[in-house]
């Protein structure tokens, strides 16, 4: 993977399964992450800290299945962190 030293990603699910595995991931290169959870706080939380805390990662509570809350958390990652970067695809 590319160094995502200064990048902003959100990871839905960010705190069980793949969703984990792929927040770790960015993590590791170097990108600032965004935990999305629902139900999974502690493992959100986690992996937050596996990162290296506030200053790396910040969590974020949201039922997706919800189309007001989904469409309102990458307004309140970019409000909380500052912005959020593309995929770059």
């Amino acid at each position: 993977m590319p160094n995502l030293t200064g990048k902003i990603a959100l990871v839905t699910g960010g705190g069980r399964r793949l969703g984990r595995v792929i927040a770790e991931a960015l993590g590791a290169d170097g990108a600032r992450l965004a935990i999305h959870y629902h139900r999974s706080a502690q493992g959100a939380i986690e992996v937050a800290d596996i990162l290296g805390g506030a200053a790396r990662a910040t969590t974020f509570e949201a039922d997706l299945a919800d189309a007001r809350a989904a469409a309102a958390l990458p307004q309140r990652v970019v409000e909380e962190m500052g912005g959020l970067d593309p995929s770059g695809r």
